[in-house]
């Protein structure tokens, strides 16, 4: 098999799990939510009433907008490093203590175990 197809199709099948992941928890969502905001739906009642790019003009225009904006410009700065300044501590100390570590990677040991042929495959 020439080298350059073995490259490509390596690559290929290395990136398709990736691609999967994003499109399944990144593009289907925003398609779905895009897809939503075009109708005056009703969940409850199962009614939807197509209204275009009212829903979105209506979000525009209405006055608390620059107050939600203005809210989450000063929340952001905030939350997002002081939620990595309480979070990298306790992950480091939770990293020294070893006990329980086992439990915690529990979840992730399919992975490290369905690897494990490829490894010795590889191995000289």
């Amino acid at each position: 098999m020439d080298p350059r197809r073995t490259l490509r199709l390596t690559s290929r099948s290395l990136l398709a799990p990736a691609l999967l992941g994003l499109l399944a928890c990144v593009f289907v969502p925003a398609a779905a939510a895009f897809v939503i905001a075009l109708y005056d739906w009703k969940p409850l009642s199962g009614q939807a009433k197509f209204v275009g790019l009212a829903n979105v003009l209506a979000v525009l225009t209405d006055p608390e907008l620059g107050t939600a904006l203005g809210n989450t410009a000063h929340y952001t700065p905030v939350v997002v490093p002081g939620s990595m300044a309480v979070g990298l501590p306790v992950a480091l100390a939770l990293r020294a203590l070893h006990r329980g570590a086992g439990l915690y990677m529990a979840p992730y040991s399919p992975t490290r175990v369905g690897g494990c042929p490829w490894k010795q495959k590889d191995s000289p």
